[in-house]
């Protein structure tokens, strides 16, 4: 099926791009569907939504037979220094330290945008933070592509 391949190649895209620019990946990586958990240092695509129209314009009227587009996202959450038992703050510049990677993350998510869109007809992206929660932070990028 279409989005299973689409899934499939931006995974691979990812691992290409990362390895290519020698930024190391979490080791787990997958795609799925909806939120996914946030329980570990990962990287994830997950199929938001589907729909017949183009990027850019999901909500403009199209005929039944026009193209399909998908949203998707993109998560890669790393470790945060957490409070220690005592209940102290961790210090400033672990915090600043942790943050390197993922703002380095962000900057790759919109590299990796051409190597998402199979039909070259254009994709909409934009890149956010994940703030800290558990021990984790990170960034997750938004991605709308056509399929057909």
């Amino acid at each position: 099926m279409v989005i299973e391949t689409v899934m499939d190649s931006a995974l691979v895209a990812l691992e290409t791009l990362y390895a290519a620019e020698g930024v190391e990946l979490p080791d787990r990586r997958y795609w799925t569907i909806g939120e996914p958990a946030a329980d570990c240092e990962q990287a994830v695509f997950a199929v938001q939504q589907v729909f017949i129209g183009i990027p850019g314009a999901p909500s403009e009227p199209t005929r039944c037979d026009g193209p399909r587009s998908i949203t998707f996202s993109l998560q890669i959450l790393r470790c945060v220094p957490v409070a220690n038992a005592r209940g102290n703050a961790p210090e400033a510049a672990a915090i600043q330290e942790a943050s390197v990677l993922p703002t380095v993350d962000m900057e790759l998510m919109l590299d990796l945008v051409p190597s998402l869109d199979p039909l070259n007809m254009g994709v909409v992206s934009f890149v956010d933070v994940i703030g800290a929660n558990g021990g984790f932070h990170g960034a997750v990028a938004t991605y709308t592509v056509q399929l057909t």
